[in-house]
């Protein structure tokens, strides 16, 4: 059989329809990218798309329309010591079953990193990982999830239906309120819950976050414009966003997190937090009460910063390293019935020029990152 004449070019808007019937074959129906919204949300962001015809994507087709190849971009600006890097975070890279093993892959994703000055990539297939090696991709952190369970019986029961032959019985947990008001000074602080960013908030932001990131040896830049696009007008999911003021009145910290349901269990998700250095035991003491409140049965947050690591243990967070915390399901929609294969907690980097990258607990990741967080 000859081989099929293939094409490559970067994706466009008149392209939506036909994505989402790809994704529709090879995902699934329900897949959230077979929804043409999404995917102009996604992929025609205001951070990297420079026409408005553009998606920050590539694809493969065999002809106008027959799409066999995909990888998009999630848009970036990553800052190591102060610099900014134009970032691709890739997002559904993937190709037809019946196209694999001729090198559509390799091809698509050389080509989206020609066009940025990094490619970071998380939570990726096994099958895709060789890939990413062989073209030079290496290994800069990994990922982490902590659990607080707020209804052990909940948690319990949902993990026991989905393994049944398992040993999930959880310990008890509480809060450690010591570690909470040890700093006498943050004890001043205040925490307010938002809904949008005004402009005077969006005026101490711009200023307060730019002492924020210095904490870290490489983030994702935080502009007004990255939070509003990612968060505070996005198209399926309502946020709740808190902000930490210090005694000063300057904004100390920002948390995002999201409430996902399923039959009779719910989980908040903490999927980004920023915060100089003394003030996560704050926002995270605050989305506890948040969680208290609105009978939440369990709270989650994946994070590379290893300060962080440390002030989620001190309010009582558990690795899901430990077991039986890993089988409690990280995705709803749909449903996660396997404990995290390890490899997907990896985080692997390609940069077209040598940087020196900062050590790797000094990287601050969250699951807002990338292609984690979908809408649902």
């Amino acid at each position: 059989m000859k081989a099929p004449l293939i094409h490559f070019r970067k994706a466009k808007t008149e392209d939506i329809s036909n994505l989402a019937h790809f994704f529709s074959v090879v995902y699934g129906p329900k897949h959230i990218c077979t929804n043409q919204k999404y995917l102009a949300w996604f992929f025609q962001n205001p951070l990297q798309v420079k026409k408005d015809d553009e998606l920050s994507a590539f694809l493969a087709e065999i002809k106008k329309g027959k799409i066999v190849g995909y990888a998009g971009c999630y848009p970036a600006s990553i800052v190591i010591k102060d610099k900014h890097y134009k970032t691709a975070w890739l997002a559904n890279f993937v190709t037809k079953k019946d196209f694999r093993g001729i090198g559509i892959g390799s091809k698509i994703l050389t080509k989206i990193v020609e066009k940025y000055d990094l490619g970071l990539a998380a939570s990726f297939s096994t099958q895709a990982y060789p890939l990413y090696r062989k073209l030079g991709w290496r290994h800069v952190t990994y990922y982490e999830r902590f659990i607080k369970i707020l209804n052990r019986k909940s948690a319990q029961d949902i993990m026991r239906t989905l393994y049944p032959n398992e040993d999930v019985t959880l310990p008890s947990q509480k809060l450690d309120k010591k570690m909470l008001s040890k700093n006498k000074t943050v004890a001043q602080a205040r925490i307010s819950w938002i809904k949008e960013l005004d402009v005077e908030t969006s005026k101490c932001w711009n200023k307060d976050w730019l002492n924020i990131r210095k904490r870290y040896g490489a983030t994702t830049d935080r502009t007004t414009t990255y939070l509003s696009w990612r968060f505070f007008s996005h198209p399926f999911v309502r946020y709740k966003i808190a902000l930490v003021y210090a005694p000063d009145k300057s904004i100390a910290g920002m948390l995002m997190m999201r409430i996902e349901q399923v039959s009779i269990f719910t989980i908040g998700r903490i999927v980004d937090i920023v915060a100089k250095e003394g003030y996560d035991h704050l926002l995270i003491n605050a989305v506890l009460l948040f969680a208290k409140g609105e009978k939440l049965d369990a709270l989650d947050c994946y994070t590379t910063f290893a300060p962080l690591k440390q002030s989620l243990k001190a309010c009582d967070f558990v690795s899901a390293k430990k077991s039986p915390y890993c089988y409690l399901p990280e995705l709803f929609n749909p449903l996660a019935v396997k404990s995290q294969d390890p490899i997907k907690l990896k985080i692997l980097i390609h940069s077209k020029e040598a940087i020196v990258l900062p050590p790797s607990k000094s990287w601050h990741l969250v699951k807002a990152d990338g292609d984690r967080d979908r809408a649902y």
